[in-house]
């Protein structure tokens, strides 16, 4: 074996093991995001601002000392009984300022409701923000900060009298947050979505798993009841091509329905089934029996389940149906980028070590039960 030859399996044996252990690593919340949702709206007869902001409870119960029940289960009742400590947690974690001046942030009454958000329980805490007759023009945002990386929240600011009346919609990480709504594009509408969209499948980790258990044997065709490797790097290509296209045209199905609220699955069976989905892709790869060797079939049923799980970073948004569809469109060319990349690292390695044993023994046999094993712990854990 040459030395090019040596180094191509080194580097694929590297990548191979860098993504198992990210997948290890994560084991639970391989897809279960941390989202905030954040609505702005100005008080013109009062000079004022009214936020409303949501967060999850089991978010909460992370940042702030809310006692569990005997089931180990947070109630309404605990968290009035808690209702200063809760407030005072959020308060150091959300600063409001005009300029360089802090604004006053006070809680409505009632304070607290209770919502659910892609099946998962938020509590809803009213804000009214004064700033001496001035409109916030900007938010120190540190929920979760050093404590979960994923968390984002998502932004919908109505536009103020001084502003060119176009309202914003976006979404971000901890940090200090712009709020001015002409800030955003014409269309109130800036690309966070994109990056948000390219992050969202780089940090899925049991996407990638899924993805990955149906590029492995792309490079392989079946002949005689066993793995060969393909003669021609452009018949693997073409393979890998109808693979990404039937994912993509799947989960963009379900995705939009999701989030435009058509249909909607418990957030419990969506990433139940989907750690099911790569259970059986691993599988398929060691037994084709199961379902074949049509992975482009395989992508497109089980994209359709995918497709729910992308969407719980886009339900319920708080903005109009034209610029819904506009981040709905942006969020998802983020994933399919996302999804891109992966496959251009992925697949010249693949083709170049196809016919190596390595390949088949640690890529397709130990990449796959690993696969496996992972999946059926995760959708375990998930029921």
């Amino acid at each position: 074996m040459n030395t090019s030859k040596r180094g191509l399996i080194s580097h694929f044996l590297r990548f191979a093991f860098l993504i198992i252990g990210l997948m290890v690593g994560c084991t639970v919340q391989a897809h279960q995001f941390s989202t905030a949702y954040l609505i702005i709206k100005p008080d013109q007869v009062t000079h004022t601002t009214q936020a409303e902001y949501r967060i999850a409870i089991r978010d909460l119960a992370i940042i702030a000392p809310i006692p569990l029940d005997h089931e180990r289960q947070i109630t309404w009742g605990a968290i009035r009984t808690n209702q200063t400590e809760i407030l005072e947690s959020l308060k150091s974690s959300m600063t409001w300022r005009y300029g360089q001046h802090p604004c006053l942030a006070s809680s409505d009454t009632p304070a607290f409701e209770i919502d659910h958000v892609a099946g998962l329980a938020y509590l809803v805490i009213h804000y009214r923000i004064t700033c001496d007759g001035q409109y916030p023009d900007g938010l120190d945002y540190h929920v979760l900060e050093n404590i979960d990386a994923g968390h984002r929240v998502l932004i919908n600011q109505s536009s103020t009298p001084s502003s060119s009346g176009a309202s914003r919609s976006w979404i971000t990480a901890d940090g200090s947050i712009v709020l001015t709504p002409h800030a955003g594009s014409k269309t109130g509408f800036d690309f966070s979505y994109l990056k948000e969209g390219i992050h969202h499948i780089l940090t899925g980790y049991d996407h990638l798993l899924f993805l990955l258990c149906l590029l492995l044997p792309a490079v392989y065709v079946r002949k005689n009841e066993t793995w060969v490797p393909v003669d021609s790097a452009f018949s693997a290509i073409k393979k890998t091509l109808w693979i990404a296209t039937a994912f993509t045209l799947a989960h963009s199905i379900t995705l939009s329905l999701a989030a435009l609220q058509v249909l909607h699955l418990p957030t419990r069976l969506v990433e139940s089934s989907i750690a099911f989905s790569i259970a059986v892709a691993a599988l398929n790869n060691l037994y084709p029996k199961i379902l074949g060797s049509h992975h482009a079939r395989i992508a497109f049923g089980f994209g359709l389940l995918h497709g729910f799980g992308f969407a719980s970073a886009l339900s319920d948004l708080p903005i109009h149906l034209g610029s819904k569809l506009i981040a709905l469109l942006t969020f998802n060319l983020g994933i399919e980028l996302g999804q891109i990349t992966c496959i251009v690292i992925f697949l010249p390695i693949a083709l170049s070590v196809r016919k190596r044993k390595a390949y088949r023994m640690i890529g397709m046999t130990a990449g796959s039960i690993v696969a496996c094993v992972l999946a059926i712990y995760w959708m375990i854990e998930r029921l």
